[in-house]
């Protein structure tokens, strides 16, 4: 009798997953949903994962902002090649060389002229050879200013090149002598002859601050003083 009340009921067990949906078969070969856990639980379940995917969509918002945020700003590499950009021979200077059928234009030091620049009794402007931009010599030349000094009237005499130079008017000083000296540890190149010249005709002063640019003409080394 038992078993004939317990015929129509689903032969059904507890599945592991607790609070899922379940098809069980029933003994009579019909199928019957069953499900575990309380609707409570399953609202609550739905709840939670809404709750969580706006918790994520928030954070991914805010990843997001922070990200564009950081790509706005300017990165250090970007101010690095900002800071290192060098400085560009102005208009006026280059159809000057141009003119004059001059290339392979190189920067060859920015400086703030020293006393010693400037006074008429030493008359050269230096060029010390740790500041120097670009490499601006050939070879052959660099050769030419690896000096041996040679007495004379007991004096040491050093050789040097002859050079041209443009002032910052664009008027041409030639016959200048481009020379490489020691100068205490270091060593510094320096152009003399027409220096104290050209310093009185522009009015150069200490402190003023200059660009030395170098160009080449028939493969002859030519300067332009440029300033700032």
């Amino acid at each position: 009798m038992l078993e004939s009340k317990n015929r129509g009921v689903a032969n059904c067990r507890r599945d592991e997953g607790v609070g899922k949906k379940v098809i069980k078969t029933r003994s009579d070969g019909l199928r019957l949903r069953v499900a575990f856990g309380s609707p409570d639980t399953e609202n609550n379940e739905g709840a939670d994962e809404g709750s969580s995917s706006n918790e994520g969509s928030e954070k991914e918002v805010k990843k997001r902002k922070n990200k564009d945020e950081r790509s706005s700003k300017p990165s250090k590499k970007h101010k690095n090649q900002v800071q290192e950009e060098k400085p560009e021979l102005p208009l006026a200077f280059k159809e000057k060389i141009e003119q004059m059928e001059g290339c392979e234009v190189k920067l060859v030091i920015q400086k703030e002229l020293t006393t010693s620049d400037v006074d008429k009794d030493q008359s050269r402007l230096s060029v010390p050879i740790g500041k120097i931009e670009e490499n601006f010599l050939t070879p052959m030349e660099e050769l030419s200013l690896a000096y041996v000094p040679q007495k004379k009237k007991g004096r040491k005499k050093f050789v040097g090149m002859s050079v041209s130079m443009l002032d910052p008017n664009l008027i041409l000083y030639i016959d200048m002598c481009f020379k490489k000296w020691k100068m205490g540890t270091g060593e510094v190149y320096i152009i003399t002859n027409k220096w104290k010249k050209l310093v009185a005709e522009n009015r150069f002063e200490a402190k003023k601050k200059v660009e030395l640019w170098s160009f080449r003409c028939r493969g002859e080394l030519y300067f332009a003083l440029v300033k700032l």
